[in-house]
Parts: structure tokens; sequence; C-alpha cells
């Protein structure tokens, strides 16, 4: 951020919700979000791929998580909690307020979820030992 400020770089990656009053103020201009669709955060700037770059989705989420065992009834009565709290308007606001949009997934969404990501950044960190072994790179 310092070096970006002072003009020492023109360009960073970083998570845009840290970012917000300073793109709101028009000290920072945002190029594009890097998830697979446009923030309700910044719902006038393009993603990645309506820039041009295909394929490119990188977001970051957040999950709960529970221990292998916990019993199926259990799980429910977190997701359920969680989704209340996360459909409260009061809650949903504050969240939107410093950038963060819920997607809500049920237990059975979030595990296919899991199972899509890890798929994905397996290929991508394999894609990218590939090349670095090629150009001599360990």
């Amino acid at each position: 951020m310092a070096d970006l400020s002072s003009g020492t770089t023109h360009m960073i990656f970083y998570p845009y919700q840290g970012l917000l009053p300073v793109i709101q103020s028009g000290k920072m201009r945002a190029l594009a979000t890097t998830g697979a669709k446009r923030s309700p955060s910044l719902p006038d700037f393009p993603t990645m791929v309506e820039q041009g770059v295909a394929d490119y989705n990188i977001s970051a989420w957040l999950a709960f998580n529970a221990p292998a065992g916990t019993p199926k009834d259990r799980v429910q009565v977190l997701y359920n909690a969680t989704r209340n709290a996360l459909l409260d308007p009061k809650v949903a606001a504050s969240l939107s307020g410093v950038g963060y949009d819920a997607d809500l997934a049920d237990p059975a969404e979030y595990a296919e979820f899991t199972k899509h990501e890890v798929a994905r950044y397996r290929q991508i960190i394999q894609g990218a030992a590939k090349a670095g072994s090629s150009n001599g790179a360990r």
C-alpha cells in the first residue's frame, strides 16, 4: 500500500475490502475484481474475465468447518444458526458495508464446492510446478 501510495508501484492485487474507503474516495482506482462475478460492493467494476483474461477466477472465501464425524444433526444446527445470522438484514448490511458478500451454501453444496476448489487449485499448482521445472526453476 505504501509503494502504491508513493507511486513506487502502479498496480497491486489486494483484497478490496480493506481498500473500499480509498477506492470510494477516488484516491485509488479499481480496475477489475478477480471473482467469477461482479461484487455487489463494487458493481461498476468488471471482472478480470470481462477485461479479457480468460478463465480468471480467484476469490477468497470463508467457511465454517466441523471435525470429521460430527453428527449430521449438529452440522445442520450450526448451518441453520449461521444462515439465520447471515440473512439478518442488520448483519447483511454490516457485512456489505465492509465489502463482504454472503453466498450461502448448505453443507452438501459446501462439500461439493470444496472438492471443486481442491481440484482446481491442484491443477493450478501442478501447472505452475511444471512450468517452473521446464524453465530451470526449482
